[in-house]
């Protein structure tokens, strides 16, 4: 009886650690499918222009005052 009692435990022990086991892989996959989403959400966003990234240009002026066109110093 106590054969049978030891082997009882001894199997259920097993299917806990291989259910335990086998949730940490599907955990992975869901967070790596939920970043790879994310990062799709993002560029598309960037690339139809929903999120601007703006990146202004320096500007300058020239202004001379008293010149003629053409004319000699």
């Amino acid at each position: 009886m106590k054969l049978k009692e030891t082997y009882g435990r001894a199997k259920s022990r097993r299917r806990e650690s291989e259910v335990e086991r086998a949730v940490s892989p599907v955990i992975g996959i869901i967070l790596m499918i939920a970043v790879t989403v994310v990062i799709a959400v993002v560029v598309a966003a960037i690339s139809y222009g929903l999120i601007s990234v703006v990146t202004t240009t320096p500007r300058a002026a020239l202004i001379l005052e008293g010149c003629v066109a053409g004319g000699k110093i």
